[in-house]
């Protein structure tokens, strides 16, 4: 989507970032119809990762945007790893929570209508971050949960090698 194609309505006396985001997500969750959850979960990313400086929505709004992750539409599974992309290299504590869903969207890629396309993404995905994950890692060199999730980061980063190594080609 273009940049004017997200920007979103000014926010009004009352409303919050905090509650237009909220909205947004519900109205994702709400549709059944692909492309207007994607133009939802889209204005929500925005205003997320561009407009809220703190990064305290980010941390608060995670969990719902991760959910999209499991969705039966590969498009679906597409915006949730770039968004877990776009959340980590904003802040790379995103992929303490988010690990498990890459890894999810790499293992299930195949089983699903446009799951190589998801499995591209991913790769993609994790190939981008991995400069950012590997900073964030060593700088928390006493951490035991950046530790764990920097192990979870390396069997990730193994499957994807042994797909690559695989008689499958593309």
């Amino acid at each position: 989507m273009e940049a004017a194609e997200i920007l979103v309505e000014p926010l009004g006396g009352n409303d919050s970032l905090a509650d237009k985001i909220g909205e947004l997500i519900r109205e994702a969750q709400s549709t059944s119809d692909i492309k207007q959850k994607l133009e939802h979960l889209n204005k929500a990313q925005h205003l997320l990762l561009s407009v809220d400086s703190s990064g305290h929505l980010l941390d608060n709004f995670l969990d719902e945007m991760l959910e999209f992750t499991s969705s039966e539409d590969f498009h679906m599974r597409c915006f949730s790893a770039n968004f877990i992309e776009k959340a980590c290299k904003k802040d790379a504590d995103i992929l303490k929570k988010a690990i498990t869903n890459l890894s999810y969207l790499l293992m299930s890629g195949s089983q699903s209508r446009g799951g190589v396309m998801v499995m591209k993404r991913v790769i993609t995905v994790c190939a981008n971050i991995y400069p950012y994950i590997l900073k964030w890692a060593c700088s928390r060199k006493a951490d035991a949960e950046a530790e764990k999730c920097w192990e979870a980061f390396s069997v990730l980063k193994g499957r994807i090698v042994s797909h690559a190594d695989s008689d499958n080609e593309g």
